[in-house]
């Protein structure tokens, strides 16, 4: 009795451990975002950046003027947080998206607000987007990512294109950012 006991165990540990790994790749894009996965019925954009330099600290500094560069100059779009014993920066910021044109050839734009988490750990920084939602131009109230870019949110529905394009013009300005903080921390400026 005590060996199937033993037996079941393992292989309970055993598949919780697969399937968390399996998660975490699911998680991550490390290329391009290309999808918006849920992780806590939150959309979350996660990308991990090897670092050239060895030294947290000035990998951490690197970020911090990354950070300082994009979202210092406008505290009425933008909030930055340094997190110094954490080696973090916390962006809280909105920005209006152009989006693609649609079937009658318009090019609507939308606001989006995101929080960023910039991190260095274990050798690589990690950037992380979430809290994502939509201003629609002559709409007071805000559509949550989860509603809107997902791929259950895109199989049909009302404002199917419209949800579409924001989608498209999401990943573009997420993709162009994360680019953006890859080459600081590649240079080392």
């Amino acid at each position: 009795m005590t060996r199937l006991k033993t037996i079941t165990i393992c292989f309970v540990f055993l598949f919780t451990l697969l399937s968390g790994n399996s998660f975490a790749q699911d998680l991550l894009q490390n290329n391009k975002f290309t999808y918006a996965p849920l992780f806590d019925n939150q959309v979350v954009l996660m990308k991990e950046i090897s670092l050239n330099n060895a030294d947290p600290n000035k990998s951490f500094q690197i970020v911090k003027e990354w950070g300082k560069e994009r979202y210092a100059s406008d505290p009425l779009i933008s909030n930055i947080r340094y997190d110094n014993t954490n080696k973090e920066i916390i962006v809280k910021s909105k920005i209006e998206l152009l989006l693609p044109e649609n079937e009658n050839k318009v090019r609507e734009k939308v606001i989006m607000t995101y929080h960023l988490n910039t991190f260095i750990l274990n050798g690589k920084c990690v950037f992380e987007v979430k809290g994502i939602t939509y201003k629609l131009h002559n709409t007071k109230k805000s559509v949550k990512a989860e509603d809107t870019i997902t791929q259950s949110a895109l199989a049909s529905g009302p404002q199917q294109e419209l949800r579409i394009n924001i989608q498209r013009s999401t990943f573009y300005f997420l993709n162009e950012l994360a680019d953006s903080l890859e080459t600081a921390l590649k240079s080392g400026i």
